[in-house]
């Protein structure tokens, strides 16, 4: 993949936010008694935050790039948390390229960007998991409570991406 100047700053800017105020609210998340909760709160940020790069690069790829530097930076905090997130573009990238092929109309980058808190979630309980050597039900409650959570945060990233692309958007193009 190429990508000139302008298009690395862009991605450098969106992780730098990320970090700053994602900081943030992964604080207030602390409040969340459960692992895999605290995607209800970082949903809608995470799917603002993934929409600017995509919105401005418009390349397949600009996900997992993006999620490349923000796990850089944050395996520095937990290695286990930078593979969590380069796993999350992953699973990101391909469900958009599966489903939409590219990132050419706004509904495309909507939908695609949402995927990123939702597979967060998934992997996020699945790594914690995991780590403590429990079942992921055990952390979680039940298998309806996360599939309610993921739903929600699903819509949250929704949320999130359809109000960068209405603010923060029509500033980019």
């Amino acid at each position: 993949m190429d990508y000139s100047t302008k298009e690395l700053v862009i991605i450098s800017i969106t992780v730098a936010l990320m970090v700053v105020v994602g900081f943030i609210f992964y604080a207030l998340a602390n409040f969340l008694l459960f692992p895999g909760y605290r995607f209800i709160i970082l949903g809608a940020f995470l799917g603002f935050m993934i929409t600017i790069p995509i919105l401005k690069i418009r390349k397949v790829g600009v996900i997992t790039v993006t999620s490349i530097v923000f796990a850089m930076i944050m395996s520095l905090i937990s290695i286990f948390m930078g593979l969590a997130i380069v796993m999350t573009a992953l699973a990101t990238e391909l469900t958009a390229f599966l489903l939409f092929r590219d990132y050419t109309t706004k509904h495309k980058i909507i939908f695609s960007a949402a995927f990123y808190p939702f597979y967060g979630a998934i992997i996020f309980v699945f790594i914690s998991s995991l780590l403590i050597g429990k079942n992921i039900y055990d952390l979680i409650g039940s298998p309806t409570l996360f599939l309610i959570s993921l739903v929600i945060v699903y819509g949250l990233g929704l949320l999130g991406s359809s109000a960068s692309l209405n603010t923060i958007g029509k500033r980019l193009r």
